[in-house]
């Protein structure tokens, strides 16, 4: 069998900047979204996504998670993300 073996990995203490991490693979002090309130900071149709790139190479995206909303700042984050995302199918 052959693949790519994930090791090592990090996370932001806060989930709109996860967020944001995952979905472009840059710092949050890069794209701007450094916490949960600053939203209206990251511009995403000038952020590259990760799922964007994956497709032109001919993938399937899809991403499944949990949502544990924490108020309507983040479910406005995710909306906002959302058709910018990439991604094929969203659960």
């Amino acid at each position: 069998k052959s693949g790519t073996r994930f090791e090592h990995g990090y996370a932001m203490p806060l989930c709109g900047p996860s967020r944001a991490v995952a979905l472009t693979g840059r710092y949050p002090f890069r794209t701007g979204l450094i916490d949960n309130q600053s939203a209206e900071a990251i511009q995403p149709d000038r952020e590259t996504m990760i799922p964007t790139v994956l497709k032109q190479a001919g993938y399937a995206t899809a991403a499944v998670h949990a949502v544990l909303w924490d108020g309507d700042r983040l479910r406005a984050l995710a909306d906002f993300l959302r058709p910018y995302s990439g991604l094929d199918v969203e659960a």
